[in-house]
């Protein structure tokens, strides 16, 4: 195709010269001319299919699927797991643009944007909204396979028109608790769906259930398989447990790499060649093309996928310590002790969502440290109830949202947006819906707007 290509365009070229020249002869240097128009077309076409992937028909090639997408994108192309997204931020009083329900049960990590439009995850179908409207484009259900007991596990991975997600054949109850016959290798996928025409491009049969979201890098789809709730007997964890990277156009097995005497890995950070991941009381670096373990480092009590930014990886302890280590090497950098269970950075600030454990009751509070010095910048503390837990944090521009669950005896849970601003410090406003019942990780942000989802009530806001 090439070639053919560079050859009209040398027609092309030598035609014109043809023209343009005395007698309708090309002059000598016009031939040399076209002939290096020829073979630089030829080249730049070669290059551009780097690892010999090519895009299904119908399926527009996008900047950045063969390529690590630039920092600050949205978090579906945050490789590195930052939780930043580098939007115009909502930093006042929001008012409601649209609100829509939708017809089924909204679940955990349930909604994406991607290019104006929202997908949400419900137990069998998949949505794509109009993120300006909310108003449903398609829906796609996963049980036009004929399978009643398919189940998406994980919101989609957004890539090139395709989306990426994971699904589970649950059997009976019965099955599940009583037959410890069942092969349950068979149970679990990852689909690749073509978002143009809505077709299954592949789908890869894991030995586990897949419960995070897979990252998609340079061609290569990586996600990890879990233990399985239920397991045949004297199966040990390592039989199950594997960080998996696969072509990301055709689902071949590329590398696997045993998460051995763990209950399941999160979604790893992938930057400048290696893959990250943290598993169990390990994290440990791999080359993110053949899979060769580089370092490893022990750990303790990791229940958040690792934070990689220049030459550093930031792990939370949850409940513990903040830890930094060297990239390259996996030796420690520096520790700090501070209760940490989740965090987030902009690229100059790491915000630490932490237990103030020497305060009476339940004291939560954000804290910014730098990356620069590990001093703490600024603290502010959450309005308590008599519990209070933040879920998570993420940064839109120079705000930062917390999902409170602020517990009560009497009510019971009720979920809220918090959004902190960073520069003075101050909590601008917050959000819960009717149903009281905001889910971690529930949040997406566009220029100017928060999409958020009511798990109780089964509905999106769209909040400007």
């Amino acid at each position: 195709m090439a070639r053919k290509n560079a050859r009209v365009i040398f027609q092309r070229q030598t035609a014109v010269e043809k023209r343009r020249a005395p007698g309708g002869r090309a002059q000598p240097n016009s031939y040399l001319v076209a002939v290096f128009l020829a073979i630089t077309c030829t080249i730049s076409l070669c290059v551009s299919a780097d690892d010999g992937l090519s895009v299904p028909t119908g399926q527009a090639q996008q900047k950045g699927f063969n390529s690590e997408p630039p920092y600050g994108a949205t978090p579906q192309a945050d490789l590195r797991q930052t939780k930043f997204w580098k939007v115009k931020p909502v930093d006042t009083v929001p008012s409601t643009r649209w609100k829509f329900v939708i017809p089924s049960r909204l679940q955990g990590h349930s909604i994406v944007l991607f290019q104006d439009i929202l997908y949400v995850k419900t137990p069998n179908q998949i949505f794509a909204i109009d993120a300006t409207a909310g108003k449903v484009l398609w829906p796609y259900p996963v049980y036009a396979e004929n399978d009643p007991n398919l189940k998406i596990r994980t919101s989609p991975c957004i890539v090139s028109n395709m989306a990426y997600f994971s699904v589970s054949i649950e059997p009976g109850l019965s099955a599940m608790h009583h037959d410890f016959n069942v092969d349950y290798s068979v149970d679990h996928y990852v689909y690749a769906l073509n978002l143009h025409n809505r077709t299954l491009l592949w789908k890869f049969k894991s030995i586990g259930p897949v419960e995070n979201s897979p990252i998609i890098a340079n061609g290569i789809a990586y996600f990890c398989s879990d233990y399985p709730a239920v397991a045949p007997a004297g199966v040990g964890y390592g039989q199950f447990v594997w960080l998996y990277a696969v072509n990301a156009l055709t689902g071949d097995l590329l590398w696997r790499f045993n998460l051995v005497h763990s209950l399941g890995g999160y979604s790893p950070a992938v930057c400048d060649g290696r893959v990250y991941i943290t598993y169990g009381k390990q994290v440990c670096s791999l080359d993110a093309k053949t899979g060769n373990k580089l370092w490893s480092c022990a750990t303790e009590n990791v229940k958040t996928p690792p934070i990689v930014l220049g030459d550093t990886v930031y792990i939370v302890e949850q409940g513990k310590d903040l830890l930094a280590l060297d990239a390259k090497s996996g030796k420690e950098q520096w520790r700090m002790d501070r209760a940490v269970f989740d965090l987030a950075c902009d690229g100059n600030t790491l915000y630490c969502a932490e237990y103030d454990k020497n305060a009476a009751g339940s004291v939560w509070r954000v804290v910014a440290v730098s990356r620069d010095n590990q001093k703490e910048i600024w603290q502010i503390r959450i309005p308590a109830s008599p519990a209070t837990e933040i879920k998570c944090v993420q940064i839109a521009g120079h705000m930062l949202f917390c999902v409170v669950d602020a517990w009560d005896k009497a009510v019971g849970s009720n979920e809220y947006l918090l959004a902190i601003d960073t520069r003075d410090r101050k909590i601008k406003w917050s959000f819960s819906g009717r149903g009281k019942k905001l889910s971690a990780l529930q949040c997406a942000f566009g220029d100017g707007v928060v999409y958020l989802a009511d798990c109780h009530e089964n509905a999106l806001y769209a909040l400007q």
